[in-house]
């Protein structure tokens, strides 16, 4: 119980942290909050719901299908937040004329 208590709140502190204007300088601040928020909260509700329903799986789906979310969110906004790999490819600048 204390190991799941303590991790919870090394997660949510991290996830704070992550928020705060200092990080915003940092490219993937939102992903990353997201990520510990996300283990944070996930931590406190699987040991919760383990006291209650030992044989309970449902919340191996919830972190499966939760860390695969996160995961696309983390490589979807790293790809699109680079200008230099995607530049021009996807939106049209208008310096083009049709002919």
């Amino acid at each position: 119980m204390l190991f799941a208590i303590i991790s919870a709140a090394i997660c949510l502190a991290a996830a704070t942290m992550m928020y705060t204007p200092k990080m915003r300088s940092f490219s993937q601040y939102r992903p990353v909050g997201l990520f510990f928020l996300f283990e944070g909260v996930w931590v406190l509700a699987d040991y919760i719901i383990k006291q209650m329903i030992p044989d309970n799986v449902f919340m191996m789906i919830v972190h499966y299908v939760g860390l695969s979310v996160i995961g696309l969110y983390f490589i979807f906004s790293t790809v699109f937040s680079s200008k230099e790999i995607f530049k021009g490819k996807f939106r049209d600048n208008g310096d083009k004329k049709d002919k």
